[in-house]
């Protein structure tokens, strides 16, 4: 499965909008399977950007994450990322420039953007 930072983004986004330090079930996502949203949940783990619990089954094709919290770094991403000509023009500057789309490469680009 391939990395989706705009499904990240969104995620990310519909964390923020959660009561505080809880998640409870996560919704559908239109035109998203639930083993595209659960290992992107585990993605966005793996990168710092949420604390969440591991889903362990053998009938998983991928690994999962229950998302319980957003991290102090995922509430900068989402500081950063929250305006769409921004997020769109840092996709764009690392396209161009031909770096790797990466959480890591995105934060670098949105904040020299916003001038910070």
């Amino acid at each position: 499965m391939k990395r989706d930072m705009d499904l990240i983004r969104e995620l990310l986004m519909w964390m923020e909008d959660q009561p505080a330090g809880y998640v409870g079930k996560v919704p559908d996502f239109p035109g998203r399977s639930s083993d595209e949203v659960g290992y992107h949940f585990h993605l966005m783990m793996q990168a710092g950007l949420i604390d969440g619990m591991p889903i362990r089954s053998l009938s998983l094709s991928s690994p999962m994450v229950r998302p319980t919290a957003l991290t102090y770094a995922g509430h900068d991403f989402i500081e950063h990322a929250r305006n769409d000509t921004r997020w769109n023009r840092a996709k764009q500057v690392i396209i161009e420039t031909g770096r790797s789309m990466t959480v890591e490469s995105l934060i670098l680009a949105l904040k020299a953007l916003a001038g910070g």
